[in-house]
C-alpha cells in the first residue's frame, strides 16, 4: 500500500507535462552544471566572482519581474484572430 507522501508524489509527477523539451532540458542542465561546478567555484574563490554574481543575480531578477509582469499586464503571446 502507498503511503500519503509517496501518492502525492506520484499525483504531481504524472500530471506534468513537458511542452518545451529545449527549454526543459536547457534548464535542468544549466542547473546541474552549476551543481557540479561547486567545488570547483570554491577552490579558486575570488572577490571578483562574488561580485558577477551579484550582477547576475540582479540581472536574472529584474528580468523574471519584467517577463511576469509583461505576461500579466498584456497576457501570452499567442498566434493572431
Amino acid at each position: 500500500m502507498d503511503t500519503w507522501v509517496e501518492s502525492q508524489v506520484h499525483n504531481i509527477f504524472c500530471s506534468m507535462k513537458i511542452h518545451n523539451w529545449e527549454n526543459f532540458l536547457f534548464i535542468t542542465g544549466y542547473h546541474i552544471a552549476l551543481v557540479a561546478l561547486i567545488p570547483a567555484y570554491i577552490a579558486h574563490f575570488h572577490w571578483s566572482s562574488l561580485v558577477l554574481f551579484g550582477a547576475a543575480y540582479l540581472l536574472a531578477g529584474i528580468s523574471i519581474t519584467a517577463g511576469y509582469h509583461r505576461l500579466f499586464l498584456t497576457g501570452p503571446i499567442g498566434p493572431d484572430r
